[in-house]
């Protein structure tokens, strides 16, 4: 399948170089594009880590010019785009398991096919300021809690907002 973005692959500042060929993103994908004018959501990029049976998928922001937690509701706001991009991303992945007619056209963007061999992990990873890490845990803190059912239910391996440079340190594929 021809990948509709390429490696290293940056956006908001945030540059992601995985270690093969099995990423993907939904953006482009015909499975997402017909519901995306209907308040549909999508992560920017997954990943098969093949060899661990992991799918990694990947939001990237920049907050760094962001007032994050404002008093004018910003920081709520931002976590139920972070929870709304997880579930529809999610349920796009799981209507392939159950074999939705519309997920013909997500499986065909995708180079593995989905299983439930693989384990989902989500990454929402924050390029922001030295002066905003609390307020990227604050985020962190809210997205864990308001995703929290969403995760058991999904059988979500892990889901975490992080900072860019944190990213950096613990995941390889984050340049």
């Amino acid at each position: 399948m021809k990948q509709n973005f390429t490696m290293p692959f940056t956006e908001s500042g945030i540059t992601l170089k995985f270690a093969d060929e099995n990423f993907f993103c939904f953006e482009n994908c015909e499975g997402y594009t017909q519901f995306s004018g209907n308040h549909f959501k999508e992560m920017d990029a997954g990943w098969f880590d093949v060899a661990n049976k992991i799918l990694y998928l990947v939001e990237l922001k920049d907050f760094t010019q962001a007032d994050i937690t404002s008093t004018n509701g910003n920081a709520q706001s931002r976590v139920w785009d972070m929870v709304k991009k997880s579930i529809d991303s999610c349920l796009m992945l799981h209507s392939i398991l159950i074999g939705a007619k519309p997920s013909a056209g997500i499986q065909n963007c995708l180079p593995q096919p989905f299983s439930l061999d693989f384990k989902i992990t989500l990454f929402h990873i924050i390029n922001s300021s030295d002066t905003q890490k609390a307020d990227i845990q604050f985020l962190n803190d809210s997205f864990k809690a308001k995703f929290r059912a969403y995760k058991e239910l999904f059988g979500i391996l892990n889901s975490n907002v992080i900072r860019y440079d944190q990213a950096k340190r613990f995941l390889d594929w984050v340049e």
